[in-house]
């Protein structure tokens, strides 16, 4: 069998090369049920008869019974020598494992990728494979959830998929490089279920994508396995609709980018899993509005549950940034900002970094630690309205004031800055701002900072002071903070974090009495 098979390959060899004929377009089948992959002959049988029919095709443009859908045995839309080296791996006892109704499974290795598609939707599904390049397009005429399951190792590859269907797309231990553009890039335009399993790294190179990995439409993430994501060109992952962490998502996504490590329309939510962005050129997280959308989260971030670790380095940028509401309801956050200030010729003011930027900022719960040691540097800055009802809240501001001279402007370290009002209604809240204040808000009537409950520290070289509320609150000025110390004000106890260390203090406590 092996002999025969071999004089076969040698003979389509020699004269596909000589006539020119190597590849040949297919029209595409209509599907039938008794349809067999490599029964080109369509005898009910795979044998070596159906390697000479292929080979006939090939070099003639046609065979007697011919069945071109079990001809293309790689599903690539085209009949060649892949075809024929399949059906021979299919007598030899090696082929490919069955594959699931709704299917279709790229496997990559090296500088090539293998690409089977489940015989139900084989009509509606194009494959154009360029080496380990896959560009898939899904007919219209596709009803059908279809999961594209990505598994295997490239250097030099990507994967592109255009359709108008909802899919799910399981990386399965995959690993993309692209040198020049995105690393897997879906046009869809609907919901994407990614479900991570085992784990997978994502690199693309310098190129006019948008992100190492692109989803038009929204996105939402699953499973239990771990994302690693390199965006050398701009954004790590973008969507340019929402995209949710979700609830059975208890995975690790890792993010690196020289643009914002998540870029999302609409709105970002986590319900749980594990996110960590680091080395980033812009925003960790950035969430801009839609115009379009009439959803009430358009434009926020929302934190239900999870952990966040995500820092920024670079001058003018935010670790959490959301064009509306930050809603903290639950789950650990670490976040750190250690870029600067500069001026910005848009705004035509002096612009610096916090950890949380937005219009108004909300919280019910979770455990939050926000530290900002740039000049000018915040915790929370809010457009508007800042509220804490509950949670457990820790900022540290190191920085001093950032003045620009040429511009006559400056911006202050502040913690919490709210340009409207703040609200505290419960929880635990400890500010230390080694050079400006706690709390800053507008003081003109009737913005204002009330406490209503909770336990509430400031420590700061400037004085914060309420401007009313249900739980009083008590100031102490001259006071000497040392970094790891404990001190206790009016029967509310705090540690200084290390690092601090102030000779003046000024120190703001209120608690239930």
């Amino acid at each position: 069998m092996k002999h025969c098979l071999s004089l076969i390959f040698a003979s389509i060899s020699v004269n596909a090369v000589k006539s020119g004929i190597y590849d040949a377009n297919i029209v595409k089948a209509e599907p039938n049920e008794t349809d067999i992959l490599g029964d080109a002959n369509d005898d009910k049988s795979v044998n070596v008869n159906d390697i000479a029919t292929i080979a006939t095709f090939i070099l003639n443009g046609t065979a007697d019974s011919w069945n071109q859908k079990n001809a293309d045995v790689n599903c690539d839309g085209i009949i060649n020598v892949n075809d024929i080296t399949g059906v021979a791996t299919i007598i030899l006892g090696g082929g490919d494992e069955p594959i699931e109704d709704n299917t279709v499974k790229v496997s990559y290795d090296g500088t090539s990728a293998k690409v089977l598609v489940a015989d139900n939707i084989k009509q509606y599904i194009t494959v154009e494979s360029n080496t380990s390049d896959v560009n898939i397009t899904a007919s219209a005429d596709l009803k059908d959830k279809v999961t594209y399951i990505l598994s295997g190792t490239t250097s030099e590859g990507s994967f592109t998929l255009t359709g108008s269907t909802k899919l799910a797309l399981e990386l399965n231990g995959v690993s993309i490089t692209n040198s020049d553009g995105a690393a897997i890039d879906i046009e869809c335009g609907k919901t994407i279920d990614v479900n991570l399993v085992k784990e997978n790294y994502l690199t693309d190179g310098p190129g006019s994508q948008k992100a190492c990995f692109y989803v038009k439409g929204h996105a939402e993430f699953s499973g239990d396995g771990v994302l690693n994501i390199s965006g050398n060109s701009k954004h790590g992952f973008s969507s340019n609709e929402y995209t949710q962490l979700k609830s059975k998502f208890t995975g690790l996504i890792m993010v690196r980018a020289v643009g914002d490590g998540v870029h999302a329309g609409e709105y970002f939510k986590q319900n749980s899993g594990n996110l960590m962005i680091t080395e980033v050129g812009g925003d960790a997280v950035q969430v801009e509005l839609d115009d379009e959308s009439e959803d009430a989260d358009n434009g926020n971030i929302i934190i239900k549950g999870g952990s966040i670790i995500a820092t920024t380095t670079k001058e003018d940028t935010d670790v959490l940034k959301a064009d509306e509401k930050v809603s903290i309801q639950g789950g650990s956050l670490t976040l750190a900002s250690y870029g600067g200030a500069i001026w910005d010729e848009e705004k035509l003011k002096v612009s610096g970094c916090a950890c949380i930027s937005c219009n108004t900022f909300e919280m019910t719960d979770g455990l939050v630690f926000l530290t900002a040691t740039g000049n000018g540097g915040k915790g929370i800055s809010a457009d508007s309205i800042v509220t804490i009802n509950n949670g457990n809240l820790t900022i540290t501001t190191f920085g001093e004031v950032h003045t620009d001279a040429e511009h006559d402007d400056d911006t202050k370290p502040q913690c919490i800055k709210a340009d409207q009002s703040i609200y505290i209604n419960g929880g635990n809240i400890q500010a230390f701002s080694m050079y400006g204040k706690g709390f800053s808000y507008d003081d003109e009537t009737p913005k204002e900072f009330l406490i209503n409950g909770g336990t509430v520290v400031a420590v700061g070289e400037k004085k914060s002071e309420a401007s009313g509320g249900t739980q009083p609150a008590y100031t102490y000025t001259k006071q000497k903070i040392v970094a790891g110390e404990t001190y206790t004000f009016n029967n509310v106890t705090f540690t200084a974090p290390q690092g601090f260390n102030l000779d003046n203090g000024k120190v703001l406590v209120s608690a239930a009495e």
